[in-house]
């Protein structure tokens, strides 16, 4: 079983809704059922989007779940991505409530279209099933802008955590929580004797590179050419936290 809580895509921090998705073995189909509030009456896009990140507006969430590289469709069709589950109708109270069954979706990850860790996305507008006569139909369904966005996650997964040092000068922290798709949490202090100006952490020996960490030294101002990234002076030592789109246990991007 899991769950998501989903949030307001201006305001994370304001719960829209919550769903339950369950799975009784890899050959069963996934149920997933719930309530999302806050919505305008109508027809709204609901994915499944690749990466368990709910920042910037869950635009940091990506594009739909698709492993399989297939084109945009239906739920009920033999071609779409796995993250493709269609629309929900809200009411006039800005309510929808969901009940369905999807046969391409999986909670076990070893299936190759595991969503646990990945988020749910709902849109602005209708998703065309990708019926709309244009490319932007075969990728997204034209189901415009994100208002609400969630994590997947299982009691399973909710965190692991790794440590590293760096050259006897300074220790990372590094947190995942949601499952093997989820942002990882870098928290460190970086020890004195630094000169001035921004340094770049990142992880060598990776083809993908980690390259998802700059800080200020010794100002302690947040580094603008990457968003989300925070440092600050305290006592000439340099104090830092940012998330990346990289996952413990793996080497690689979904």
């Amino acid at each position: 079983m899991a769950s998501v809580s989903l949030m307001n895509a201006s305001d994370p921090s304001c719960p829209v809704g919550h769903l339950t998705l369950i799975q009784g073995s890899p050959s069963h189909k996934v149920l997933v059922v719930g309530q999302i509030t806050g919505l305008s009456e109508g027809l709204h896009g609901f994915h499944v989007h690749q990466i368990g990140d709910i920042g910037d507006g869950c635009k940091a969430a990506g594009g739909h779940f698709n492993p399989f590289e297939a084109t945009h469709g239906a739920p009920e069709d033999e071609t779409r991505h796995v993250g493709d589950l269609g629309n929900i109708i809200a009411n006039a109270d800005g309510v929808a409530d969901i009940s369905r069954y999807d046969e391409f979706a999986s909670l076990y990850d070893d299936s190759g279209a595991g969503i646990v860790g990945r988020a749910f996305v709902v849109h602005a507008g209708e998703d065309d099933l990708g019926r709309g006569g244009d490319d932007g139909s075969l990728k997204t369904g034209n189901a415009g802008g994100r208002v609400a966005c969630g994590v997947i996650r299982t009691d399973e997964s909710i965190r692991k955590e790794a440590a590293a040092t760096l050259n006897n000068k300074g220790e990372v922290k590094l947190v995942q929580e949601g499952g093997p798709f989820a942002p990882v949490d870098v928290i460190g202090r970086l020890q004195p004797g630094l000169s001035k100006g921004v340094r770049e952490l990142g992880v060598v020996g990776s083809d993908k590179g980690w390259n998802c960490m700059r800080v200020n030294h010794p100002h302690g101002d947040s580094d603008p050419r990457q968003p989300g990234t925070t440092s600050r002076l305290l006592s000439d030592t340099i104090y830092c936290a940012t998330t990346c789109s990289k996952f413990l246990g793996q080497d690689h991007y979904p």
